[in-house]
């Protein structure tokens, strides 16, 4: 069905001469329009206020606003985003959820390989760019 979709764009792209940056644009367009919000997987990932030093708990609140804002676009044609204070230890650093039903890591699995995303690589690239999201976010 993707591979139709982006098939489509190219063609109707050649018909008016569009240049390459608007094939890309309208693809993308496609692609983030492509699942209504409830049927986004939601990346639910609590911060905890240690990781931003000493002082986190001053800074944690503006943080989970700014990496939340960075990683919108991350695989926005499937997933949603929520990132939060982990006030709460008892709570996981990491959960999903679909239409506010917590889902397993294996259902979660399921549904990022129908998009080719594999969740150990998913969940380390994500570590890793939070990890840089906080260098970022105090060289403001």
């Amino acid at each position: 069905m993707l591979q139709k979709s982006a098939a489509s764009c190219l063609k109707l792209a050649r018909l008016v001469n569009f240049a390459d940056n608007q094939i890309f644009n309208s693809f993308k367009d496609i692609m983030n329009t492509r699942l209504p919000l409830y049927k986004k997987l939601l990346v639910m990932s609590r911060v905890e206020p240690g990781c931003l030093g000493p002082q986190g708990t001053d800074y944690v609140e503006e943080f989970c606003v700014f990496a939340k804002q960075k990683l919108k676009d991350h695989h926005g044609h499937c997933l949603r985003w929520a990132i939060k204070p982990r006030y709460d230890k008892s709570l996981p650093e990491l959960e999903f959820q679909m239409k506010n039903i917590t889902v397993s890591r294996e259902n979660a699995d399921k549904y990022m390989n129908s998009f080719d995303i594999d969740i150990d690589v998913f969940e380390e690239e994500l570590e890793e760019t939070l990890a840089d999201l906080v260098d970022v976010f105090f060289e403001r």
